[in-house]
């Protein structure tokens, strides 16, 4: 992940165990214009990020065949949230 803005928080001096997923999520959950679409691609990524964790580490995934679908489903809206954001900062 590359830091742009040079935030404080995502230097490995500070807090070696920082999760640095769960800050992109945060910091589209509470971006400051409190956007509803922001909002949703951040609830979004933190879901995606519980799927990541339970294929990793759970010890057997029942539901993981109904889980993929869900997870690319969710995928496939963060990518459209993004490019409908991207094409309106643009315009």
């Amino acid at each position: 992940m590359r830091d742009v803005e040079q935030d404080p928080r995502l230097s490995s001096n500070i807090s070696p165990d920082f999760n640095e997923h769960q800050y992109v999520a945060d910091e589209f959950i509470y971006h400051r214009s409190k956007a509803k679409k922001l909002i949703k691609i951040g609830e979004n990524l933190s879901r995606l990020r519980q799927f990541r964790n339970k294929a990793d580490y759970a010890d057997t995934v029942y539901t993981l065949a109904r889980d993929v679908k869900i997870a690319l489903k969710i995928a496939q809206n963060i990518m459209t949230s993004l490019n409908e954001l991207n094409r309106e900062t643009e315009s």
